[in-house]
């Protein structure tokens, strides 16, 4: 047929346009459910965020967490700040087995080319409590000192009382 021919040019109606769609009641509450479980779980992690944020650093500090995966293979990167300036901190979790271990890098962005390895470990009391060890491993002495000098043990040991005050109910925020 020649490219001219006006009955081939009609051949193509508006009815050949109509592509139906048949919705399968069955397979959006399937969908509806894959994105309620997921909402839960976000939810959930957001949550835990907000826990972190109670208690991780020094008093008085706002806390903004980037990232915050917590498992085998996550990352972490979360910021502390003040009137006196802004803290970066990152990290890596390397293994993390729940209420076992935890090994991790730490790297205060403010003191730049030093990452520390870091091994949390749980121990069991018994009754529903832990004792968490913590080691922590520097490139050098030096590195070690420099990071002590930034006031990183203040960090730590107020951190720790803004944990024990929240696990025991009396924190005051």
């Amino acid at each position: 047929m020649p490219v001219g021919n006006s009955t081939a040019i009609r051949l193509r109606t508006r009815d050949a346009q109509r592509r139906p769609v048949h919705l399968k009641p069955a397979r959006l509450e399937m969908l509806t459910s894959w994105i309620d479980r997921y909402r839960l779980v976000k939810e959930q992690q957001f949550r835990g965020l907000d826990a972190v944020a109670q208690w991780l650093g020094p008093r008085g500090m706002e806390m903004k967490i980037e990232e915050y995966d917590l498992r085998t293979g996550g990352s972490y990167r979360y910021e502390h700040s003040d009137d006196g300036g802004s803290y970066r901190f990152a990290g890596v979790f390397h293994t993390v087995r729940e209420n076992e271990l935890i090994v991790q890098t730490f790297e205060f962005l403010g003191f730049p080319d030093v990452v520390s390895l870091e091994t949390l470990t749980f121990v069991d009391l018994g009754n529903g409590r832990c004792k968490l060890v913590g080691h922590a491993v520097y490139p050098s002495q030096e590195a070690r000192d420099g990071m002590a000098e930034t006031g990183m043990e203040t960090g730590l040991t107020e951190g720790f009382e803004r944990l024990e005050e929240l696990l025991t109910g009396s924190a005051t925020r």
